[in-house]
């Protein structure tokens, strides 16, 4: 069987190198509010609200696939969470392949790969599906990563961690390791609580702070 998972969820170059320095900053950070004010975020009426992946309720919804599947706005979120991978690995350690859920971070995960593809970094790869396939490959893991890899998990917003927490089991009984989530957006709902108790770090490039809303404002449970 033709795998096509396999060819594209590869970057190609050897290799990764401990010591490298982040620089992920103000700036950056900056630029990227801003984006995501412009591009992802929408605010409802207090009669309108929206439901989240959590289930519960709330005013003000990011959807961060009008941030992925725009080339403006995707060029700038490969910049901010390629930094962000880079500081797991200043901490010592040496990741191996990057990946996440289908389909919030497959947009993401394909551009770092390519973004990474002519440097000395090489990542293997992988997607979480949400359910086995009935048909061809039915596992949830795909992609090239192999058993014994650090990971980083990519998401593009965050809310509760549930579903992030749900990947990583994937990928534990897949025999790899998940050391960090990164995400472009932290709703700050408890997800680094949740993950900190698994032993997962969470690094966010924005929190609902940084976009001038106070977290849970507006939310509430259904």
């Amino acid at each position: 069987m033709f795998d096509f998972a396999t060819l594209i969820l590869h970057s190609g170059f050897p290799v990764v190198e401990s010591g490298v320095k982040a620089t992920f900053g103000a700036k950056m950070k900056s630029h990227l509010a801003q984006l995501v004010k412009s591009f992802a975020l929408e605010t409802r009426a207090d009669n309108d609200l929206i439901r989240l992946s959590s289930g519960r309720l709330s005013r003000y919804y990011i959807d961060g696939k009008r941030l992925s599947l725009h080339s403006e706005t995707m060029h700038e979120c490969v910049q901010c969470l390629s930094q962000l991978i880079m500081d797991g690995c200043s901490d010592g350690i040496v990741v191996d392949a990057i990946g996440g859920p289908c389909i919030g971070s497959d947009a993401m995960v394909g551009a770092l790969l390519y973004h990474w593809g002519g440097s000395r970094h090489i990542f293997r790869g992988f997607l979480v599906r949400k359910e086995e396939k009935k048909h061809g490959k039915p596992e949830r893991v795909i992609g090239t990563v192999k058993p014994g890899d650090n990971c980083v998990l990519i998401e593009d917003v965050v809310t509760t961690g549930r579903s992030s927490l749900d990947a990583i089991r994937q990928v534990q009984a897949f025999g790899a390791k998940v050391h960090r989530v990164v995400c472009l957006m932290d709703r700050e709902e408890g997800a680094d609580e949740l993950l900190a108790n698994e032993g997962i770090d969470l690094k966010a490039a924005l929190t609902m702070k940084d976009l001038g809303l106070p977290p849970d404002v507006g939310a509430r449970n259904a």
